[in-house]
């Protein structure tokens, strides 16, 4: 776990500031009324895999080995959640500098204002992190595909005899 841990923060880390970055692309379109709103929220899952792919790719980088899917998925669902986890602790830290809004107040319901309980929160947080987690394993299995070294034995076969 000592080798997997900073390519995990480095997955979940890039990824938690994309997705505050967009957080606050989105808190602008709301602001706008603009329908884009839709595209932000479909490209924050979609580029959700990231924190899985680059956390496979920088631990394939160090150990210069060649990992399998099932390594791969367990860095990625680790570098997923852990996004979720930074992500929630930069937006937060952000919104209570004042530096970005909270977007559940450029929200207009035209009712009372919905102020869930604590253990619905922690619910919904919890299943933000398994939904990010699991997207992160999809990036980490491609990964693990995509990201092959080369042993040092290579096959006689396969190279090319300069004539």
């Amino acid at each position: 776990m000592q080798k997997k841990l900073p390519s995990i923060l480095l997955g979940g880390a890039v990824l938690a500031i994309v997705h505050t970055l967009l957080y606050i692309l989105l808190a602008h379109f709301i602001l706008q009324r603009s329908p884009a709103v839709l595209l932000v929220s479909c490209l924050s899952c979609f580029i959700s895999p990231t924190a899985g792919v680059l956390a496979v790719w920088h631990y394939v980088e160090i150990t210069q080995e060649t990992i399998p899917g099932r390594q791969g998925a367990s860095l990625g669902f680790m570098a997923g959640a852990t996004a979720v986890i930074l992500g929630n602790l930069l937006s937060g830290l952000l919104r209570w500098i004042g530096l970005i809004p909270d977007v559940r107040e450029l929200v207009e319901t035209g009712g009372p204002a919905f102020n869930p309980s604590w253990y619905l929160q922690v619910i919904v947080q919890v299943a933000v992190i398994a939904i990010y987690g699991l997207l992160g394993l999809i990036g980490g299995v491609l990964g693990a595909a995509f990201f092959k070294k080369r042993s040092a034995q290579t096959d006689a076969s396969t190279e090319s005899d300069p004539l």
